[in-house]
């Protein structure tokens, strides 16, 4: 989901598979003709008179997040599970807030309220749900609401082509020079973003569990290209009844 180094600072305990209480509400882009292969960013700022030692935040998201604080990318996620058993991540965020303004940028995605996959993969509603806590189970410093501020991510081409029938998924198209500026900086402008579309709190269809990632976060760094070159191919399945070809 875009480009950026990332460090992953979880402190998860691998192996539980532990629910836990939540005081955030869920949050989404407000209603759009299409609501399909949607990218959103969403912001809050807030002020901190002092840095909490063991700062930490708790987030999910359908279908995928990206988490920055002041500007710094903290991680990636949620995990892929069924809805009824949603995973959602712990990450160490005490080195990143500063006394004063800060900011939590969060780049959303979803591929769509309902599956037209063949397998049935790839569905849910959009949705965010975010906790800034003074440690992992301290008292809650910032919670998504409705004073955040959402926009559709206009990198991203909404139009983009189904890439599979089996799960439906799409194919990404970003154009990088369209990226929102600043957006992920504290003291930005967003007076002309939306407010969200409050969903609920939780428990909520389909997210009625939350457990948290008992897998390990994937490490990665960023790799500058070399070149750029444009190819496509074509693939025939011959187990298709139509014999449905995918190009490009």
């Amino acid at each position: 989901m875009g480009t950026g180094a990332i460090a992953h600072h979880a402190t998860t305990n691998w192996g539980e598979h532990q629910s836990m209480e939540f005081r955030a509400l869920w949050i989404w882009h407000p209603p759009l003709a299409n609501m399909n292969n949607l990218y959103v960013h969403a912001r809050r700022e807030f002020g901190l008179g002092a840095v909490p030692p063991q700062a930490a935040v708790l987030v999910t998201a359908e279908s995928l997040y990206r988490l920055m604080i002041n500007g710094e990318t903290i991680g990636r996620g949620p995990n892929p599970s069924d809805p009824s058993r949603y995973y959602f991540d712990v990450h160490d965020v005490a080195a990143h807030p500063n006394a004063g303004q800060n900011v939590i940028a969060v780049t959303c995605y979803n591929c769509g309220p309902e599956t037209s996959g063949i397998i049935g993969q790839n569905w849910g509603r959009g949705g965010l749900l975010l906790e800034l806590r003074e440690s992992r189970d301290g008292g809650a410093l910032v919670t998504t609401d409705g004073s955040w501020r959402v926009i559709q991510a206009p990198e991203w081409d909404q139009n983009g082509a189904i890439n599979c029938t089996l799960l439906a998924d799409y194919k990404e198209t970003i154009d990088t020079r369209l990226r929102i500026e600043g957006c992920e900086s504290a003291g930005f402008d967003d007076s002309e973003w939306l407010e969200p579309d409050v969903l609920g709190a939780h428990p909520m269809k389909p997210y009625t569990r939350l457990v948290e990632r008992d897998i390990r976060f994937l490490p990665s760094e960023r790799i500058m290209p070399v070149n750029a070159y444009w190819d496509s191919a074509s693939v025939t399945y011959a187990w298709r009844d139509d014999w449905e070809v995918y190009h490009d």
